[in-house]
């Protein structure tokens, strides 16, 4: 049996400024040649994976959105997706709005991948959302009602706040859905945190 070997990105693979080094590079381009099997897992997205890992030809799916994609690396096509049923999906949205935050929508519409915004509220939001903009990620859309991207199938809701708010949010939605959802309490650069 063959083992195989899976990393996380940030802070293990990659470098500062998530950027993977010429030397990481040449040694993994050679172990993958020799036949290494090796993927790697992240919370972020497969679009974002491409950047920084191109020109490393990993045959393995790679794990992205926590588990909620498993994807092609190379042509973004998703092999699993790991959705949240949609009634689940509303009454998650609900909570957020009663907590006072608008969350970031990320789906897949049967097509492509999407992340719908509505109202940014806070530097947070228009850090995350003006950084995704300037990569040109193609994901990105505005919408008039957040409750239309329940249509496809949702895999992550993103709030952006302040770190008191979002664990009091993290509990309630615990508190409701015990282990049937995953959230994640992320700290960012930018004195703001995020939940997905």
């Amino acid at each position: 049996m063959n083992t195989v070997y899976v990393s996380d990105l940030d802070g293990t693979l990659l470098g500062d400024n998530a950027i993977l080094s010429s030397f990481s590079q040449k040694i993994l381009s050679e172990l993958l040649y020799q036949g290494l099997q090796f993927t790697v897992a992240s919370a972020r997205s497969v679009v974002s994976m491409q950047v920084m890992l191109k020109g490393l030809n990993l045959h393995l799916p790679a794990i992205e959105f926590n588990g909620a994609f498993i994807s092609d690396l190379d042509s973004g096509r998703h092999e699993i997706i790991n959705s949240i049923c949609p009634s689940v999906v509303e009454s998650i949205y609900k909570l957020i709005l009663e907590f006072g935050c608008v969350p970031f929508v990320s789906s897949f519409n049967g097509t492509e991948d999407c992340a719908y915004y509505k109202d940014i509220i806070n530097d947070g939001m228009r850090w995350y959302l003006s950084d995704r903009l300037t990569s040109k990620d193609r994901r990105w859309r505005a919408i008039e009602d957040l409750t239309h991207s329940f249509e496809d199938r949702v895999v992550c809701l993103t709030v952006i706040g302040h770190a008191q708010e979002l664990l009091e949010l993290q509990s309630a939605i615990i508190e409701r859905y015990e282990t049937s959802v995953e959230t994640h309490l992320m700290k960012t650069n930018i004195l703001q945190d995020s939940i997905g």
